[in-house]
């Protein structure tokens, strides 16, 4: 087999590895690349490897417009392969799988996580050994990444392998979760890289029988960039007189389509055309069976069961580009006489429409909404663009259109987008109200700078009229504009504006959105806030319909309960968020969710999670286009990255975030941006940098009348720099503004950073037992607290100051809690500072008791003679890591050789 592929003689044994492995546990490959570069063809040898030694092999090979099908790929991966094991399962589970797959008929959507379960449960299931091979990944539909995500992570310790090719200009994280559910080791990633000119050689003796001199290769791997599907489509195009390249790639495609007789040009259309091709659509549509066969025998499409598929996208592509607009209009007209589905008939009739009529413009607005329900809402934007276009019924309906095709624009991640077709809007509006609803919407898609979003909200609200609704929709945008711009107070005063007005129109819905934005405000002030109005607000939202997350009171007190660290409040109220957006196909919505499911994470102490969530908030929003939630999204990885030691990274990021922050005047970002610069800069013992963040930010606040400083983490951090630096008077400031803002409402955050920072002050004064009593009450108020990073770091500065005091025993006990609380938490710079305290005390511990079981096991391996590297691939982590491990377990050892570790063994 290998024989048909030229060269990637590295890609070909990694998967042979992959498919020979022995271990009982999920691994996974990664072939990924640019298009054209073979990803699919040794994809291809993969699958065909595993069928021929006899695995179970289950295939999906998703195009682009799938991504809008629901379940489309795993539909592919299940049947037929997994038929029996799929009636094998549990009734709950098989029904909500046959439902998900359109097997059984229901008017219910089926709920994803019962799919989820019912995947994860059918590939345990499945005959060993399991291949799971999916082709450009990157089109899997969204809700079929969710299930297979769900599985793939519940499933690390089954012998599945996966082999998947992914299309991508750049490396990216592992797919389908991958990247946080095995380490490294187990889901290598492949990117292939442009063939030599040796290679090129081999490929055009083999594909094309020709032969170049060395000259004509050289010159054909430059203009191909050594891709071999470039590389061949030009040589087919005659070099006879020199390498004459085609003015672009589909000019050499169009050459290769024009040798089909035209009844196969008239099939590869109709397919191209398609969203599903079937042999079965495309000999009903074109009526002649033989116009296939053509194409099928010159590889311009591959029958892969009843599905026919381009061998390549980009022949698709060009098919469907370079015909005439009334020959791709004929195209579409026959699929939407023949296609079932009432979403895929709308985009045939929109593609086919030319004419105004309001039949067909009504029908697409129908499938939009449709098409919206089912998380699609590209999908919608495009077929509300249609109908807009040969809408009859005048000006005001084809405005509505096109501005219900910004909204789902903007939700589908196409901010510029949806910003242009606000801007046509605008400017054919006149001054009132319906030019109103539009600029505050526009005002929604600008990111860069706070000043035009408030300027157009202030248009708006002077062109609403005596629209009342419209008039608190433009309040509540302009209560966030003005908050991100640091006016809290002005920003209170418009929520309470949309209160007044919802109370005059008797609206419950604008009442609820009020009391949620005013609870969120009066916790950030530092004030109580009104627990039993939040509470009817709740009420009024589950039975009303609030669109986004932002405006709805339960997110609002999901945001609240992070501030107030209830947990298992937020969580839930946080991952419904999630999962209804999801559903929606809702990509900056999703964004701004996880950002916040990051922040609680991290203050809950599951960094793991938060890095996770915050990777892909930052992902989300880098696609969306609204620069806004960028460098939002940013801010917290950066931040997260800060508490988990990946300095450089942290720095990099936080700075970006700041200083578009900065550009655009949101202040609360700066403020956020700062304490996790500051935060980075002390973890490397920079307290004097740390300052130059931290400084400003504090004053800021204060000035401000920020109340719960711990949203921005510049306190806690500007008040250890100031001991650290002996800056007596103003750390003894910091000290009382955080105690002054949290009295109001007791908050117990308040309370820690405060006592922490007076037992320092003490300490630093020589007063002992005054130190040890604002100790003693910062350690209890930990405990209600639920932050376990703070707790750890009232423990190192609890052993700091007894080690100081030499009272050693007190002073080992509080840092060896406090470096396994750092090690648990994976904040490997605080776990550092921990161990290096522990290691100026002088004497022993007295037993291995003291340390954690990741590091009772690193000890043994080390004490059984292995080296680092050796360690570190036994327990699937870093050298580094492993070295970070032996610091901590010298010096809670109190040994200094890997001699005296042994030893110290070998006696317990």
């Amino acid at each position: 087999m290998a024989a048909a592929i030229v060269g990637r003689e590295r890609e070909l044994a990694e998967i042979e590895a992959l498919l020979e492995s022995s271990e009982h546990r999920m691994r996974a490959l990664v072939i990924e690349g640019e298009a054209g570069i073979g990803k699919t063809t040794l994809w291809r040898e993969g699958v065909e490897r595993a069928r021929a030694a006899g695995a179970t092999v289950l295939v999906a090979a998703p195009a682009e417009p799938e991504r809008a099908m629901p379940f489309s790929a795993l539909d592919d991966l299940v049947l037929p392969e997994l038929e029996d094991a799929l009636h094998a399962l549990p009734a709950p589970l098989r029904s909500a799988l046959e439902m998900a797959l359109l097997r059984e008929a229901s008017g219910d959507a089926p709920d994803p996580v019962v799919v989820s379960r019912a995947t994860a449960e059918l590939l345990r299931r499945a005959p060993a050994p399991t291949l799971v091979a999916i082709d450009d990944v990157q089109w899997v539909d969204p809700a079929s990444q969710r299930a297979l995500e769900f599985a793939l992570r519940r499933l690390t310790e089954t012998p599945v392998r996966v082999l998947l090719s992914r299309r991508s200009e750049h490396v990216l994280p592992a797919p389908l979760g991958l990247e946080r559910a095995l380490p490294f080791e187990r889901r290598p990633i492949r990117r292939l890289g442009p063939m030599s000119v040796s290679e090129l050689d081999e490929l055009l003796r083999r594909r094309l029988d020709l032969r170049l001199s060395r000259p004509q290769l050289v010159r054909l791997r430059e203009v191909s960039g050594g891709n071999p599907l470039y590389a061949l489509e030009i040589a087919r195009n005659g070099v006879e007189d020199g390498i004459r390249v085609p003015p672009t790639l589909a000019a050499a495609i169009e050459a290769r389509l024009a040798e089909l007789p035209q009844r196969s040009r008239d099939v590869v259309l109709v397919a191209a055309a398609s969203r599903r091709p079937t042999a079965r659509i495309l000999e009903r549509v074109a009526g002649d069976p033989d116009g296939l066969a053509d194409a099928l025998e010159r590889e311009i499409v591959i029958l892969d069961g009843d599905r026919v598929r381009f061998s390549h996208p980009l022949l698709g592509s060009v098919a469907y580009q370079s015909a005439t607009p009334w020959q791709r209009r004929e195209a579409h007209e026959r699929l939407a006489r023949i296609v079932e589905d009432e979403v895929e008939r709308a985009e045939h009739l929109a593609a086919a429409a030319e004419d105004p009529s309001e039949d067909v413009a009504d029908e697409l607005e129908r499938a939009a909404r449709v098409a919206a329900e089912r998380g699609a809402p590209g999908t919608a934007a495009e077929l509300l663009e249609a109908a807009a276009r040969i809408t009859e019924k005048g000006e005001p309906e084809r405005r509505r259109r096109l501005l219900l095709a910004a909204e789902y624009a903007v939700a589908a991640g196409d901010a510029a987008h949806g910003r242009s077709l606000l801007e046509r809007l605008a400017r054919e509006a006149a001054p009132g109200t319906e030019r109103a609803a539009i600029l505050y919407r526009l005002a929604d898609t600008i990111g860069d700078t706070l000043d035009e979003p408030i300027r157009l909200c202030e248009t708006a609200l002077a062109e609403a009229g005596d629209d009342l609704e419209l008039q608190a929709e433009i309040h509540l945008a302009l209560a966030t504009f003005t908050w991100l711009a640091g006016d809290l107070a002005r920003a209170t005063r418009h929520v309470e504006a949309v209160a007044r007005l919802a109370a005059r129109t008797g609206d419950e819905r604008l009442e609820a959105m009020a009391v949620g934005e005013l609870c969120h405000a009066r916790a950030v002030l530092g004030e109580p806030w009104d627990r039993a109005a939040m509470e009817r607000a709740l009420e009024i939202e589950r039975r009303t319909e609030i669109e986004g997350p932002s405006a709805a009171p339960s997110f609002q007190l999901a945001v609240v309960s992070i501030y107030t660290d209830e947990h298992d409040v937020a969580r839930p109220l946080l991952e419904n968020w999630l999962a209804a957006l999801d559903r929606r196909g809702d990509e900056p919505g999703k964004a701004y969710v996880l950002f916040r499911l990051a922040e609680l994470e991290l203050r809950a102490g599951n960094w793991g999670a938060a890095l996770a969530h915050a990777r892909s908030a930052a992902d989300l929003a880098r696609h969306s286009g609204i620069e806004q939630e960028q460098y939002v999204t940013s801010m917290m990885l950066g931040t997260v990255l800060a508490h988990v030691g990946a300095l450089e990274e942290a720095e990099a990021t936080c700075r970006a975030a700041f200083e578009s922050a900065e550009a655009a005047g949101d202040r609360i970002v700066v403020h956020r941006c700062a304490g996790a610069l500051g935060l980075a800069a002390l973890s490397r013992g920079d307290a004097e940098g740390a300052l130059e963040w931290l400084a400003p930010a504090l004053a800021e606040q204060e000035r401000i009348g920020t109340g719960e400083l711990s949203i921005a983490g510049v306190a806690q951090n500007a008040i250890d720099a100031f001991v650290l630096l002996r800056r007596i008077d103003d750390a003894r400031a910091a000290i009382e503004l955080v105690a002054r803002t949290g009295a109001p409402t007791k908050r117990v955050w308040h309370t820690v950073i405060a006592a922490r920072g007076r037992a320092l002050l003490a300490a630093e004064s020589g007063a002992l037992e005054e130190a040890e009593g604002h100790l003693r009450d910062a350690l209890e108020a930990t405990r209600e607290l639920r932050q376990p990073f703070e707790r750890g770091r009232t423990l190192l500065a609890k052993g700091r100051i007894e080690r100081r005091f030499r009272r050693r025993a007190q002073a080992r006990e509080a840092l060896t809690a406090a470096l396994e609380l750092f090690d648990d938490l994976g904040a490997a710079r605080w776990a550092e500072m921990a161990a290096m305290e522990l290691a100026r005390i002088p004497g022993r511990a007295r037993a291995t008791s003291e340390l954690t079981e990741t590091e009772r096991r690193v000890a043994e391996l080390v004490a059984e003679g292995l080296s680092n590297k050796e360690v570190a691939a036994r327990l699937f982590v870093t050298p580094r890591t492993v070295e970070a491990h032996l610091t901590r377990i010298y010096a809670k050892l109190g040994l200094r050789s890997r001699a005296e570790l042994a030893g110290r063994l070998a006696r317990a």
